[in-house]
């Protein structure tokens, strides 16, 4: 906990009240940032948490003596849905002396919250996400939306972003004053995710993985572009070393990964999986013996891409999203050696102090990385303990939170 409790705690009746209102609609990562931040939060603050949709189910996993809310959602997803959403919630809001929200365009709540500030947190825009659905008049569509969330950006006191592109994006694309704008980066739980050698065995055993085998997982959701990137590097990987298994949990349906596997005769050197349950992450982290995460555009998002870098540590430093996205930290946390993507024009892989980075797109480079590892264990593992030592010193929730509670003061006073 960091001494949290021995600076944090205050009398309830003295503790300002905040109300932080859940995403309309979450993927892990956002639902995980909520549910790790408020335990430390409410040592601060007297918190309210006014869940909406998929948040609820994370929230109420913790056991924590806040005021807790769910308010029902309708099924259709727009914006007529979200207005009656906080309509329904701000009778839950009284009181509240500050606004944290984690969907800018619940921002609405202004409309019946006129003087209370408004923080709200920004996982990324329904434009660069792509979230529109694909048709004739998709643009159209995604021009309105752009505007209405320009409209919810002017509403808030305070835009925090998760990581540096996003950053870019407002202040380049949308416009949103630089001075509105606060960095704050996703964290990790050291104490959940960590070398565990019974998960690790446990995991192989149901993979079918024989300790002899070298097993490389690739965490991320690959876009279809970097299908042959990944297919590539693991022909030329079996080509120098045949006791070497491949893991990839793949969800987009779309792509026949097991096809195009099979298309170059790998299918039975590869592991696929539909999904892996959240809660099994660290076990799945540690039956590897590298952790892939690769991306073709490395730190590319929603048109805006990081400037040229190869070390990790300094792009987690600056926050860009390929170094601080949630995969990465979770792996890197769990001591087992990581090879990630960066923005960078070397056309070889680089050994940095806590993982291995190699340039986007390079087939050569991704196998090459791999098999450095594979044949220098004694060395991976110091990656290894040097990479969670890393996380622990600079991205536990307790320093996110840390940081977010002093954005709360600040804006309060």
């Amino acid at each position: 906990m960091e001494n949290w409790r021995e600076y944090t705690r205050v009398e309830n009746n003295l503790k300002p009240k905040v109300s932080i209102l859940g995403p309309y609609f979450a993927g892990d990562g956002v639902a995980n940032h909520i549910r790790n931040i408020v335990p430390y939060l409410s040592e601060r603050f007297d918190l309210r948490i006014v869940s909406v949709g998929p948040t609820t189910r994370h929230v109420k996993q913790e056991s924590l003596d806040i005021v807790q809310h769910s308010i029902p959602f309708p099924i259709h997803i727009g914006i007529q849905s979200r207005l009656t959403t906080l309509l329904m919630s701000a009778t839950e809001c009284r009181g509240t002396r500050l606004f944290h929200l984690h969907d800018p365009l619940l921002s609405v709540i202004r409309e019946v919250y006129r003087t209370t500030p408004v923080v709200a947190t920004v996982h990324g825009t329904l434009s660069t996400e792509r979230m529109l659905r694909p048709g004739r008049r998709e643009k159209f569509t995604e021009d309105i939306v752009r505007r209405i969330e320009l409209t919810t950006y002017r509403m808030c006191d305070v835009l925090i972003v998760v990581h540096r592109e996003l950053y870019d994006v407002l202040t380049q694309r949308y416009c949103v004053p630089a001075r509105k704008i606060v960095m704050i980066p996703n964290g990790v739980n050291p104490e959940k995710f960590k070398p565990d050698n019974a998960a690790r065995r446990s995991v192989r055993m149901k993979l079918g993985v024989r300790d002899d085998e070298f097993l490389v997982s690739c965490f991320k959701t690959l876009p279809k572009d970097d299908v042959e990137t990944v297919v590539e590097a693991f022909a030329l990987m079996l080509s120098k070393k045949a006791k070497i298994r491949l893991l990839v949990p793949w969800r987009d349906k779309s792509v026949r990964l097991h096809d195009i596997f099979a298309k170059n005769l790998l299918e039975s050197r590869v592991i696929l999986l539909d999904s892996i349950p959240y809660e099994d992450m660290n076990g799945f982290y540690n039956a590897a013996d590298v952790n892939i995460i690769p991306s073709l555009k490395g730190s590319y998002f929603g048109g805006f891409a990081s400037r040229e870098i190869s070390d990790l540590k300094t792009a987690c430093n600056l926050g860009y999203a390929s170094a601080t996205n949630l995969t990465v930290m979770e792996s890197l946390a769990t001591a087992t050696p990581t090879i990630v993507t960066l923005s960078t024009s070397k056309a070889e892989f680089l050994v940095n102090d806590i993982a291995v980075t190699v340039p986007s797109g390079s087939p050569k480079a991704l196998a090459d990385a791999t098999l450095h590892l594979m044949n220098e264990r004694a060395n991976a593992k110091i990656l290894g303990n040097n990479a969670r030592k890393f996380v622990k010193d600079n991205f536990t929730w307790a320093r996110i939170a840390n940081r977010t509670a002093d954005l709360y003061h600040q804006t309060l006073s």
